[in-house]
């Protein structure tokens, strides 16, 4: 897993917003495989090149929070809470805060 996510770092600023669900089924394949993995509930984030909007994909019962001056503003509130990562039934759910 950890060759997997070094592999694709370098790539996820150019994720479109179907490519990171697809990041994390791939990343929920490998775990499945790997006989010493754990499910696990991953978030990933990332600022928009407009700096206007926080765009990113989940699964599982991870909360991501986007706190500034005015509060925080939970970016996952609508999420499935289970099958983790990992399970191979997860599912990942694109997510996008303006």
């Amino acid at each position: 897993m950890r060759d997997f996510v070094q592999e694709i770092a370098p790539q996820i600023k150019r994720l479109d917003t179907a490519a990171r669900p697809r990041f994390l089924m791939q990343a929920n394949t490998l775990l499945q495989n790997d006989p010493d993995a754990r499910e696990t509930p991953p978030v990933i984030a990332q600022v928009a090149s407009d700096g206007r909007r926080i765009v990113g994909a989940r699964v599982g019962d991870s909360e991501a929070w986007f706190l500034t001056p005015e509060g925080l503003f939970d970016l996952t509130e609508a999420q499935r809470t289970k099958p983790f990562l990992g399970s191979g039934a997860a599912r990942a759910i694109p997510l996008i805060a303006v």
